[in-house]
């Protein structure tokens, strides 16, 4: 398994070195990836992620490749041959749970799962993203209702309607009884869609127990959710799984059930181990799948949480007139990552997921300064995650600006060992002394 924004050697790509064609592939812009079906989840949308690499050239390294920010398991499959598969993880993660990256996650898509004991190969390492995903887009489907569509639905009773069933009346009326066969077109809740998420949910339940306890039955909104399709659902039966994939090969293309359409692609990736593989009567000679995350969001999300408990807000480009800060008087915005508005002065931040280096930084220095001229901030700096057993010196102090004396910050996330039993509480306890250091500046 490989991480991200490092150099690759020999041994790391030499399952890889008979293959140029995924090399190619893997080092596309994630944009060509995506046309390719079935489609590969990539988070986030909004992000300009799409225009970004999994794999760079980097001449100076062994295998003159390097990875970048983005972070997951994607799969290239050439038609009539087996799957090639690559899997990055964070750099401050070196063992089998990938417990900080999975920390990210559920600051960023619910839950606790620190304590999850199954090792994070590649299988399981795609599956648990997957439930992430199905987690977060139920939680979004739940706002658009549930989803409702036209079924064929067959009765036998006197009240006839709809379209006379021939071979079940003689079947089941004869001598005629005074009852009927027929079958009428409903909008029903009863559907193969929900019965595919109510299949899905069951089984991330039964492979994954604590998961499924610490991630769904900890959501309200999603455990109601559930339960509503549960009872919404009372033909469904476990045993109808092939049924299902078939029922639920056609994309839903309703404009107000686009999250069903999202969690319909979700389940059957997470189900194709039990038969329900959305890939193997695909006639594309070319196939791309997986989930990708930009560690720079996951990063970014991750400190907005924290932040958010002191009054922070977070700056998305097209969420509104009223985010960003405005720069002209036309109305053009610069989006800082994260602002505290105060009448003794504004603070902003921008979190950067990099090896940090001021001098090799610089661009990042020029925007951050940008936001603060603007605004007139007080305070501002970078946010970068850094290892417990960095040897650099751990005192903060902040730098005085030329102009108006604003304070500048450079403050390191410490980033504990994910091999240690203990990671929750060392993590936990770096989060406190981070935010210690936030609310002295506000």
């Amino acid at each position: 398994m490989w991480t991200d924004n490092s150099q690759l050697n020999k041994e790391q790509i030499s399952y890889l070195n008979d293959n140029d064609k995924a090399i190619n592939i893997f080092s596309s812009k994630i944009k060509n990836l995506a046309e390719k079906p079935p489609n590969l989840f990539v988070y986030p949308k909004e992000s300009g992620l799409e225009n970004k690499r999994i794999l760079e050239y980097d001449y100076q390294a062994e295998a003159k490749l390097r990875t970048t920010n983005i972070m997951g398991v994607i799969s290239y499959k050439a038609q009539g041959e087996k799957p090639v598969t690559i899997s990055i993880r964070s750099r401050f993660d070196n063992d089998e749970q990938q417990k900080f990256l999975l920390w990210m996650l559920t600051h960023t898509f619910g839950g606790n799962i620190v304590d999850l004991k199954t090792d994070v190969n590649e299988l399981n390492f795609q599956n648990i993203l997957l439930v992430f995903l199905f987690h977060y887009h139920l939680g979004c489907a739940y706002r658009q209702g549930l989803f409702k569509q036209y079924m064929r639905i067959l009765y036998n009773d006197s009240n006839f309607r709809g379209a006379l069933d021939v071979n079940r009346h003689i079947k089941q009326n004869f001598p005629f009884t005074g009852q009927i066969a027929y079958q009428i077109k409903e909008y029903s809740y009863d559907n193969p869609i929900l019965w595919l998420i109510r299949h899905a949910a069951g089984y991330i339940r039964s492979t994954y127990p604590q998961l499924y306890n610490t991630v769904f039955t900890n959501n309200q909104v999603v455990g109601e959710l559930l339960r509503i399709i549960k009872e919404a659902t009372p033909s469904y039966t476990p045993l109808k799984q092939h049924h299902l994939y078939y029922k639920c090969q056609k994309p839903i293309r309703h404009p107000f059930y686009t999250e069903y359409e999202n969690l319909r692609k979700i389940c059957l990736q997470l189900l194709r181990h039990e038969g329900l593989n959305p890939y193997e009567s695909s006639q594309e000679k070319e196939q791309v799948y997986g989930v990708l995350f930009d560690g720079a969001w996951l990063w970014e999300s991750y400190i907005a949480s924290l932040l958010k408990k002191h009054g922070f807000i977070r700056h998305i480009r097209g969420f509104g007139d009223e985010n960003g800060i405005k720069v002209f008087n036309d109305g053009y915005r610069l989006y800082p990552d994260h602002h505290y508005k105060n009448e003794n002065g504004d603070i902003i931040f921008d979190s950067k997921y990099k090896f940090w280096n001021t001098e090799k930084n610089s661009h990042d220095i020029h925007q951050v300064l940008a936001y603060m001229y603007i605004t007139k901030a007080k305070t501002g700096g970078i946010i970068y995650p850094q290892k417990n057993d960095n040897k650099s010196d751990n005192q903060l102090s902040p730098k005085k600006l030329s102009g108006y004396n604003g304070n500048w910050w450079q403050i390191p996330f410490k980033i504990p060992d994910a091999t240690t039993d203990n990671f929750e509480d060392e993590i936990d306890k770096n989060e406190k002394e981070f935010l210690n250091t936030i609310e002295k500046l506000v």
